[in-house]
């Protein structure tokens, strides 16, 4: 009945729909970890872990509770944890809130686009995917559904991102803005824009909703009630966690949902209900189980779906899944499900958000649409209630007096770790002195000069650099793409990894390889995509290129124009291709096409045919800098895009050790 149902894993909804690339997201939560969070966003972006890390740009942000340990943009290439700007900012106790809205662009057609809200119980972790029951709950919105689309999907969209925008207010964003230009619309920019595109005119009805003002439990009822505002007479709860024991009495959260419903005229006060735990650690459930027999709560393991084919999960999903039951028929009447990251506990659904007392949580209550209680071979497996949750009425998974339950060890406790380091990026520069590491001027007239003062960056060694002034260290090593910043704060010592920004203003990035001209070609020809089967480790490790091995031999300068694999000719194909492709390229992608035509010109500049028109005193070059060779919004430096593609030919040049050479056509 199964074999042809599975619904996506948790990772799979960060999966690019068809025809369209992810550009750049927002999520958050309590843990994450490095592996799912890298296989997730390859199947966001199409970039492996070697290319993004190449690319040294940054496709999502993160934030999760203080208490989460940092992920370096080494671990997860493109991956952007943003630190808490201080945890007695933070007003809450835990940010415990599972949210991602996603942003895609279609592949050809740059007018259409894609917004995707996950709504999860699990965290972005691979335990979440291995070891434990979750839910997600996920819609997908795209530019042709503006008119006459969901006005709930838009409601939903617009509420969960006032959510995470409000809660990025107490994250250092300073680290986005290390990409923002104005001659290209950064990722992050295009996600906002496709959001509030996506919101715009987006009434108050929605069905995400967060415990800022109000606890779960307080709106619950009014949520309920806009799916139908009938009776139901049954109810199941499940959670990751409960209360703490409570003295042989129903538990207090319990009690407080299912009396709240029925006072709203949502549930009937006779209704058969059930709770879901796990045996082994389901707190105040163990102490509790008389009490709860005693007043009509049934209790039960909770259920693998047969689809999973495991024998043993951890239950972590939180929800609750109510309806109408008749004996005389299969269909579940009126349902609704609460899914979300709230565990049915004091802090997590009772509770709003504050200090101490209440954590930061989310979640959506909808209708699954037509479901089935499943107990009719004619029921699609996709829309059995028991495929759809962790639920099923079995006798063995009925848990009775003979049946011990342990109350477990309860929520872990944990301190904060990763808080806003004082310089959120540090700049890399090669200058004939050596290499050196600075400070940003955007930080430097905010930092106090005793900060600056007592401020370290740590070399490979763990040792103090040398300072050359208060905002320059040397650094006596290999480039790295992070350094370890130390610092005191109230006389207490503090660390942190800090990514480098190089040269082409690449976060974190892996050292560019030297290339030959077909490699540069073959990276220049694929723009905007990544070059196919082109791995940064693959290049640096190949041997010398055709066209380098070709031009080792000592040609003599006159003699080299001629023949059809002559530098001369091969360096002029290369700047005629480039310039066929430059001039198609359309003018939102311009500055992204400059960075790449930057990047790739550097890395020839040690081959044999650039040596060779050093010896020639030749820019071969020049011509690029034609109008005829630009684009029609890039011909001049009248323009933004014009100056920025100059500046680029300029820096090139003086890569190239070019300055004074002649360009072709030129008279000295």
């Amino acid at each position: 009945m199964c074999k042809d149902f599975r619904p996506p894993s948790l990772l799979r909804h960060f999966e690019s729909p068809d025809e369209y690339t992810g550009v750049f997201g927002w999520l958050c939560g309590y843990s994450a970890d490095a592996w799912f969070l890298d296989e997730a966003l390859g199947l966001f972006s199409g970039k492996t872990h070697a290319q993004r890390a190449y690319e040294g740009r940054i496709c999502m942000a993160m934030m999760l509770d203080p208490g989460a340990p940092q992920l370096t943009m080494v671990a997860v290439p493109g991956l952007a944890h943003l630190p808490v700007i201080s945890s007695k900012l933070l007003p809450c106790n835990l940010l415990h809130a599972k949210v991602a809205i996603l942003a895609f662009r279609h592949g050809t057609d740059r007018t259409r686009w894609c917004i995707r809200l996950i709504v999860s119980t699990g965290n972005w972790t691979r335990q979440s995917l291995e070891d434990s029951l979750d839910l997600a709950w996920r819609i997908d919105m795209a530019s042709e559904d503006i008119e006459g689309g969901s006005s709930e999907n838009r409601g939903d969209i617009w509420a969960a991102w006032d959510f995470l925008n409000w809660t990025s207010s107490h994250f250092d964003k300073a680290l986005l803005s290390v990409f923002r230009d104005d001659l290209e619309e950064n990722p992050d920019r295009f996600f906002e824009r496709i959001v509030n595109l996506a919101g715009k005119g987006a009434k108050k009805r929605s069905r995400f909703f967060d415990n800022r003002n109000e606890s779960l439990l307080a709106q619950l009822p009014r949520l309920v009630r806009k799916t139908s505002p009938v009776r139901r007479n049954y109810i199941a709860m499940g959670s990751g966690f409960y209360e703490k024991a409570t003295n042989n009495a129903v538990p207090s959260v319990l009690q407080s949902i299912t009396d709240s419903l029925v006072e709203d005229g949502l549930l009937t006060a006779s209704a058969d209900k059930n709770v879901f735990v796990n045996p082994e650690e389901c707190q105040a459930i163990a102490d509790s189980r008389e009490a709860m027999l005693r007043n009509g709560y049934s209790i039960y393991r909770a259920a693998i779906p047969q689809y999973m084919r495991v024998q043993d999960k951890f239950l972590h999903a939180k929800f609750i899944f109510s309806a109408n039951d008749r004996s005389d028929s299969d269909y579940c009447g009126s349902p609704w499900v609460y899914l979300g990251s709230g565990n049915l506990t004091k802090p997590g659904f009772t509770s709003k958000a504050s200090i101490g007392r209440g954590n930061l949580e989310t979640g959506v209550v909808f209708s699954p649409g037509d479901v089935y209680w499943g107990e009719s071979n004619e029921c699609p497996p996709q829309r059995n209630i028991r495929n759809l949750l962790p639920i099923d009425w079995d006798d063995h998974l009925r848990l009775t007096e003979k049946c011990p339950l342990h109350p477990g060890e309860g929520f872990p406790e944990r301190e904060t770790i990763y808080t806003a380091p004082p310089v959120s990026w540090l700049i890399w520069e090669e200058t004939d002195g050596g290499n050196q590491i600075t400070i940003p001027k955007e930080f430097r007239k905010h930092l106090r000069q005793s900060l600056l003062r007592n401020m370290e960056v740590l070399d490979r060694d763990g040792e103090p650099c040398p300072k050359a002034d208060a905002h320059t260290f040397q650094w006596l090593h290999e480039r790295p793409r992070m350094v370890t910043l130390s610092w005191p704060d109230e006389d207490n010592p503090c660390q942190s990894d800090i990514p480098l920004v190089d040269e082409f203003g690449r976060l974190a990035a892996t050292a560019l390889p030297q290339l030959g001209l077909s490699e540069a070609w073959s990276i220049l020809a694929n723009f905007p995509m990544p070059p196919d089967g082109l791995e940064p480790e693959d290049l640096q490790d190949q041997p010398q290129s055709e066209e380098t091995t070709a031009n080792s031999c000592d040609a003599s300068p006159q003699d080299a124009g001629y023949g059809a694999d002559y530098p001369v000719r091969k360096m002029m194909q290369l700047v005629e291709s480039i310039a066929e492709k430059q001039t198609a390229i359309d003018q939102p992608d311009w500055s992204a096409w400059c960075n790449r035509l930057e990047q790739c010109l550097t890395q020839v500049g040690e081959t044999t045919t650039v040596s060779l028109f050093k010896k020639l005193e030749v820019d071969p070059l020049s011509p690029l800098a034609y109008p005829s060779f630009r684009p029609e919004y890039a011909e001049t430096a009248d323009t933004l895009e014009g100056k920025r593609y100059e500046a680029i030919l300029r820096k090139i040049k003086k890569r190239w050790n070019m300055v004074r050479v002649t360009g072709i056509g030129e008279i000295r």
